[in-house]
């Protein structure tokens, strides 16, 4: 009796085992086209590159071709050339050169490589699945529709922030919680198919706290950005190894679309997004800002000409760069946007809503490199006429 027992149970033992093989191994190996573009597309990236020849019982991805955005001229003068952060992982994993694509023709011409060579020496199988991560362009309908499998990895737990900026909206919001969804590709709208998988609400104090995981100073992301793209990233990707593992994409595996988070539109990021607003902004909301957005701007009146017959006042922009919030030591004018220059620490401390005190280290004027606070104090004179002795920003 004993013996049999040990029978029964070592037949049930093998059937739990072929049943979740069943469940976690893909009737096929995905050949991926992925569609990304930044730091929060790579750990996707990763996380595929990861999943070829991983599974013992047959791979879960075999091919991987990357599709990204060109490269733009950047910089003062255009005089730098800058490629999305995903070339450098491609080359670091010895994928193929990825394919550039920013137009809707440009992407259909793809189509050619969801459809079977048969004949075409080391052509391998076609590519029958789409995952889009952080791509920034609507990929057309009739290249999804020829895929069987066509996933997002989306940075906000969905339907709240929907669109393009999702992780600074999330920030400027002061949303306590994000997390990450995946979903699938809509054949004709942004953010609009069926949720996949999404992860439980996450605190976003917790997150920023965690600090960055990857150092990728060719993006140059402010802060605060910075940190939640790194942390969501690891999340999403870790979603999607497990989506495409144990095949949570299909109908009866998917998670019940949720209703707990209200519909939001996370609109892109504008110039009027990082002006500065005196009379609104605090000091320390205005530094969250510029860790948010990166390099915030306002106005410094200035004269354009040195006779006074044909002197014309003009608005000239000044980004500030570096900024930290100081306690109120009192200033002459406490008018928001008024500014004083403050030799003994080599800043400018200028006046915010409810006469908090923004601390100014370096900045730049309109036409002109950044520089410290007291050469642009030394400069003002040259650069914005008479209207220099008016200390104040607009």
């Amino acid at each position: 009796m004993p013996a049999m027992r040990r029978v029964l149970l070592l037949r049930v033992v093998l059937a739990c085992r072929r049943l979740s093989s069943d469940v976690s191994r893909p009737a096929q190996a995905w050949n991926v086209l992925f569609f990304g573009s930044d730091t929060f597309s790579n750990f996707s990236l990763q996380a595929l590159n990861e999943l070829r020849g991983s599974d013992g019982n047959g791979c879960v991805v075999d091919k991987i071709q990357v599709v990204t955005r060109s490269p733009k001229w950047c910089g003062r003068q255009k005089s730098v050339l800058k490629y999305p952060p995903i070339f450098d992982l491609t080359t670091k994993l010895q994928l193929p050169r990825p394919i550039t694509c920013d137009t809707k023709q440009e992407m259909l011409a793809l189509s050619k490589l969801t459809a079977s060579r048969p004949g075409v020496p080391g052509s391998g199988g076609p590519f029958n699945a789409i995952i889009a991560v952080s791509f920034g362009k609507l990929i057309p309908g009739d290249l999804i529709r020829a895929v069987p499998l066509a996933l997002n990895v989306h940075p906000s737990l969905l339907p709240r922030h929907k669109g393009s900026a999702p992780i600074q909206r999330a920030l400027l919001e002061g949303d306590s919680f994000t997390g990450v969804t995946i979903q699938t590709l809509h054949p004709d709208r942004f953010d609009h198919g069926a949720v996949v998988a999404q992860t439980q609400p996450l605190s976003v104090a917790t997150l920023l706290s965690a600090g960055r995981l990857t150092d990728c100073g060719s993006e140059n992301l402010p802060r605060r950005t910075a940190i939640l793209m790194d942390q969501l990233g690891a999340k999403g990707a870790q979603m999607l190894s497990q989506t495409l593992r144990e095949r949570l994409y299909l109908p009866q595996n998917r998670v019940q679309t949720p209703t707990a988070y209200k519909a939001s539109y996370a609109r892109r990021i504008t110039t009027e997004d990082k002006r500065i607003d005196w009379t609104r902004d605090s000091a320390a909301e205005l530094l969250d800002k510029l860790e948010t957005l990166g390099p915030l701007h306002a106005f410094k009146e200035a004269t354009t000409a040195a006779k006074k017959a044909a002197q014309k006042t003009a608005m000239k922009r000044v980004l500030f760069h570096e900024c930290s919030v100081l306690e109120n030591t009192g200033l002459h004018n406490d008018e928001p946007g008024a500014f004083e220059y403050d030799k003994e620490h080599d800043c400018i401390v200028v006046c915010c809503r409810g006469s908090t005190l923004l601390r100014v280290a370096r900045l730049q004027f309109e036409g002109f490199s950044v520089e410290r606070a007291g050469q642009f104090m030394v400069r003002l004179r040259k650069r914005c006429g008479t209207l220099c002795e008016k200390l104040a920003f607009l």
